[in-house]
């Protein structure tokens, strides 16, 4: 089977259906009988390994693209065609929206879509044609019919449907123990707790949060992500000179997967204080929760505490629960065996692409 992926932002690490792509992809490839590709933007500069080929054929998916990118798909000749939209990712751009309608329309291959984010009730026209053009829908959210508006909610395809959720974006850490007690020295200060985030830097991640759920009398703060706003970056800058972080708090910016993952698990505990409620979408989450390290984290479902996963859930805003989580959790590990969250997930997508596949 010939499977190709198309995102619109593809280098890992950088984008978070990017890297939900290119794990995506790695898992397909291992699934026997399976080739990959993914159709991707021409600044594409990380890639996978060997066995995913991609395809740097668009620059700005705009609509003068489409006959360059239809003859692309054609001389790779998919049996599947998976297009991953991340709702507002393209912008205005139709390109995204016509592109699985002109693969449909000219029977080159079976077409699924991902939906990885609600729509807006503003992108009514995208959305309508966008439905009309596949015969599989996935989500990754378990939710996401509920996330739906509801003038567009009534026009959902009818076509299969299926949730397979995510995995982490980040490769396990393999530091050694003396590794692991020099990278903390690097980052604690002189404090008793190695605090982290990880993740993009924007209002809906709660980062303000963090400067009253850690204390800058006994943690040490690492931020690690890139910031997508600067006006909230300066923002933030003031609220933790209002809750007294001085040196203790950091900001790493962009880092490697392999960087990222062992300073998760050099961390005594990863905070993710989600304003909206995180879940089994989040690849941020899973790359933590692989590190072994105490994730706190917020949920529209909370459970309180995990110790199986190593994992504490609050209510969305309970900043007061998160603290007393991390004062009185901090510094527990799970030594569970890792899990290769991917394959499975690569699995049932094979599965979903082939019973798709059957003539009706």
């Amino acid at each position: 089977m010939r499977v190709l992926q198309i995102a619109g932002m593809f280098p890992p690490g950088r984008c978070g259906v990017g890297d939900y792509v290119s794990s995506l992809a790695q898992g397909l490839a291992r699934v026997p009988g399976t080739q990959v590709a993914v159709l991707t933007q021409r600044s594409a500069t990380r890639v996978p390994p060997a066995s995913v080929e991609v395809l740097g054929e668009t620059g700005t998916w705009r609509l003068w693209e489409l006959p360059r990118l239809v003859r692309s798909i054609r001389r790779w000749q998919p049996d599947v065609v998976h297009i991953h939209w991340p709702s507002q990712g393209f912008g205005w751009r139709l390109g995204p929206a016509l592109l699985p309608a002109l693969c449909k329309w000219l029977g080159i291959a079976t077409v699924v879509q991902t939906w990885h984010e609600p729509w807006l009730g503003r992108d009514w026209l995208r959305f309508r044609l966008q439905r009309r053009a596949t015969d599989g829908l996935v989500f990754v959210r378990p939710n996401f019919m509920q996330l739906m508006p509801a003038r567009l909610l009534r026009f959902m395809p009818a076509c299969p449907q299926r949730t397979f959720g995510s995995g982490g974006a980040l490769p396990r850490s393999t530091l050694s123990g003396d590794q692991r007690a020099r990278l903390r020295d690097r980052y604690l200060k002189g404090r008793r707790n190695l605090v982290a985030f990880f993740g993009f830097i924007y209002p809906k991640k709660g980062v303000e949060q963090l400067f009253e759920i850690a204390d800058p009398a006994v943690d040490a703060l690492v931020i690690a992500g890139s910031v997508l706003d600067e006006p909230y970056a300066q923002r933030l800058a003031a609220i933790a000179r209002e809750h007294g972080w001085g040196e203790q708090l950091q900001y790493t910016g962009y880092l490697e997967p392999e960087a990222a993952a062992d300073l998760l698990h050099a961390a005594d505990a990863v905070v993710l204080p989600f304003v909206a409620g995180g879940g089994e979408w989040n690849t941020s989450l899973h790359g933590a929760l692989a590190q072994g390290t105490l994730v706190v984290t917020t949920s529209e479902h909370p459970q309180g505490d995990d110790p199986q996963r190593n994992l504490y859930t609050a209510p969305v805003a309970d900043v007061a629960g998160m603290r007393q989580a991390l004062r009185t959790l901090a510094g527990r590990r799970s030594h569970a065996p890792a899990r290769d969250e991917w394959a499975e997930i690569a699995r049932a997508h094979v599965g979903f692409y082939s019973e798709l596949a059957q003539p009706s």
